[in-house]
């Protein structure tokens, strides 16, 4: 098995759909409070062609005999000034859940 990292071309746009359509799929039903369907293609040509062309922004696509197998989506931002808020609450018996913040006892 022998899997190929590229970068992404605009014409990828239907494989990467199918892969970030199992992806959505995950998040909805993990959290479907949070995650709910939709109609239309997981992700837009033109959102695609943005995070292609948009500074700090790399997609790459994993390739397997031809077929899209993978695919990592990174965004380069500036730091949150909310960055050490965490430290700051479990320095202070807080811990941190996947929705919200609890007391430790």
């Amino acid at each position: 098995m022998t899997i190929a990292i590229r970068p992404t071309r605009l014409e990828d746009h239907a494989a990467l759909c199918a892969l970030f359509d199992e992806l959505d799929e995950f998040h909805r039903q993990a959290r479907p409070d949070f995650f709910r369907p939709f109609d239309g293609p997981a992700r837009t040509l033109g959102q695609i062609e943005q995070w292609l062309e948009g500074p700090g922004s790399t997609v790459l696509v994993a390739e397997e005999a031809g077929d899209t197998v993978g695919l990592a989506v990174l965004f380069m931002r500036p730091a949150s000034t909310f960055a050490g808020a965490r430290r700051f609450y479990e320095r202070f018996g807080f811990a941190w859940s996947l929705d919200r913040l609890m007391m430790l006892e």
